[in-house]
């Protein structure tokens, strides 16, 4: 099992200068306690890690979306502004994941 490095947001608005909780993993056991501090903190850990983060269920918007094309990247650019007119908040400062399409294009 190689390194991994466990973040939890601990802020209900995210931001830079947020404060997170992370636990570095190696081989599957704790190297060491749990740690607080910024993002940027955290990010010094990653290292060649794989990153996990755990973000509150509720700054969570899952939904299904037709979008048409299959090109991957254009997709990921086109996403945030397929949904903006259901997202109150701006899109430029969110995050969006991609899942697999459905036979009828809907990721």
């Amino acid at each position: 099992m190689a390194r991994q490095l466990l973040i939890q947001l601990t802020d209900a608005a995210p931001q830079a200068e947020a404060v997170v909780a992370w636990l570095l993993l190696e081989d599957g056991q704790a190297s060491g306690g749990v740690m607080q501090g910024t993002l940027a903190k955290a990010a010094a850990y990653a290292g060649n890690a794989k990153v996990i983060v755990a973000v509150p269920s509720d700054r969570v918007y899952l939904t299904r979306q037709r979008l048409p094309g299959k090109n991957r990247q254009r997709l990921l650019k086109a996403i945030p502004y397929a949904l903006e007119d259901q997202i109150i908040d701006n899109v430029e400062d969110m995050h969006f994941a991609l899942g697999m399409a459905d036979n009828q294009d809907q990721y």
